[in-house]
């Protein structure tokens, strides 16, 4: 446990001297927002839940539910997923 937040905190220090994104230099996913329409989210893992009312995906740290009405899945490629509906919630799990 000691050596993750030793890393942790050797990338945030990195990242902030360099003025570097922290999501570029470690593993995080950059979740992006577009009004309550669309859900951008690079760096996910896979999909561990899906339907119209509530997506969930796999991302480094954990899960993020995205939930509302009319949930689709407009892009995807190994990289990024983009999810289009009326977004209610994102929940960090």
């Amino acid at each position: 446990m000691c050596n993750k937040l030793k890393k942790r905190q050797i990338i945030n220090n990195i990242s902030d001297r360099l003025e570097i994104p922290r999501d570029v230099i470690g593993n995080e996913a950059r979740i992006t927002m577009t009004g309550r329409g669309v859900v951008f989210i690079e760096g996910f893992l896979g999909i561990f839940q899906y339907d119209e009312k509530k997506t969930v995906v796999r991302v480094p740290k954990g899960m993020v539910a995205i939930s509302g009405e009319g949930i689709l899945i407009s892009g995807i490629t190994e990289e990024f997923i983009e999810l289009k509906g009326d977004i209610k919630t994102i929940e960090f799990m």
